[in-house]
């Protein structure tokens, strides 16, 4: 019988393929979260940051936006394909006239919430969830 010692984990993973830009160290404005929030009818009290923080999170992380960052990574951008380590990623094909036209609508969105004239860039990544 084997006995394993050191670290053990119990995480899962996910993969991802995103249009976007690799933004470190970034940070969007309370402004910034209330204007999108506002913009999918989320509610939440504006007077109180911890609430438009939690608000916040929750619509980005369930996929209210268009535009995200995978796991809190450095990545934002629109995710074109995803899937955890008990699935395959999902099928999808997009054609490179698609692919320039999204990159320009994610490129004024990153710049719109950022003040950043990001490069746009296929992006693949693993993130722990």
């Amino acid at each position: 019988m084997k006995i394993r010692s050191g670290f053990v984990s119990n995480s899962s993973s996910s993969s991802f393929v995103l249009l976007g830009a690799k933004l470190k160290g970034v940070a969007i404005s309370d402004e910034m979260k209330m204007k999108m929030l506002d913009d999918i009818g989320r509610t939440y009290d504006k007077t109180d940051a911890d609430d438009i923080d939690d608000c916040f999170g929750c619509a980005l992380y369930g996929g209210a936006f268009e535009l995200r960052n995978p796991g809190e990574t450095d990545a934002w951008g629109k995710i074109l394909v995803e899937g955890d380590d008990c699935e395959l990623l999902e099928a999808s094909e997009y054609s490179f006239e698609e692919l320039a036209e999204q990159a320009k609508v994610i490129k004024q969105k990153i710049k719109d919430m950022f003040g950043i004239d990001a490069d746009i860039k296929l992006i693949t990544g693993t993130y722990f969830c």
